[in-house]
């Protein structure tokens, strides 16, 4: 489960919420592959959907379409070549909800991965990304063997596969 920084009266009274009506806000950032914030395009958000598998070794993958008529939003220019894509982008999907038994409002992060497809329809950016998991397998990472001495921390080794081999901060 996600941890929401609630407390267990409050993650209650959440819960009971999402039974009972609450006010939605998505909020759609992109990002470069350091998470820094480039831009946020949720009022450009036409329809969007994120689906989860727990079968599959790349688990989630979202497609979300933006109203883009000016090309303000920055995946594409009006070049007409497929090498005009920005693909070092991610997408970060945020889910809020606000309620009147919890006035407060509560963030889920929904998604975050890479873009790995844009299209244009005249006005309209399609844009798919993949989980962020699709990062560490074939093609976009070869995994070499590497031994760690007896008595590493586990924390020490996942900072070491994440942070040097995968390029995560």
């Amino acid at each position: 489960m996600i941890n929401l920084g609630l407390s267990s009266a409050n993650l209650k009274l959440f819960q009971q919420s999402l039974w009972t009506g609450y006010n939605l806000k998505v909020t759609i950032q992109i990002l470069d592959l350091n998470h820094n914030r480039i831009s946020d395009v949720s009022l450009k958000l036409l329809s969007g959907q994120v689906n989860k598998s727990f079968w599959d070794i790349v688990t989630s993958n979202a497609t979300i379409e933006l109203l883009d008529p000016d090309n303000q939003v920055g995946f594409d220019t009006t070049n007409p070549s497929e090498g005009a894509l920005y693909m070092d982008r991610m997408i970060k999907i945020v889910w809020s909800v606000w309620s009147d038994l919890l006035p407060m409002w509560v963030d889920v992060p929904l998604f975050c991965g890479p873009v790995i497809k844009v299209s244009r329809d005249d006005a309209i950016l399609t844009v798919e990304c993949q989980g962020k998991e699709s990062l560490y397998v074939e093609p976009h990472m070869v995994w070499y063997p590497r031994t760690y001495s007896k008595g590493t921390r586990l924390v020490s080794a996942l900072r070491d596969l994440l942070g040097e081999r995968g390029g995560e901060t």
